[in-house]
């Protein structure tokens, strides 16, 4: 997993070198079968359930898959903005 911090928001509350902050463990494949849970019921909203083909329903369900194939974000990083979360298509 990757974890992107404005350097200069993090010093206010670590302001030593030595401070740092711990992320809890994870299962990455639980985390991406969430993401395309959330993915697929966008979908269905937005297009409705004809028009869209539920390509990770198996993976979902707990079938084994290269899931990062599907799931992820753009190798770019976007500009910042005011909200934490964002969903587009």
């Amino acid at each position: 997993m990757v974890c992107k911090i404005n350097e200069d928001e993090f010093r206010k509350f670590a302001p030593n070198d030595g401070d740092g902050f711990r992320i809890a463990p994870m299962n990455p494949d639980a985390y991406s079968r969430m993401l395309a849970k959330i993915a697929h019921s966008y979908a269905i909203a937005e297009l409705g359930e004809a028009a869209f083909n539920p390509v990770l329903r198996n993976f979902i369900r707990g079938q084994p898959m290269q899931a990062l194939q599907w799931i992820g974000d753009d190798t770019e990083s976007p500009p910042p903005v005011p909200h934490l979360h964002s969903i587009q298509w």
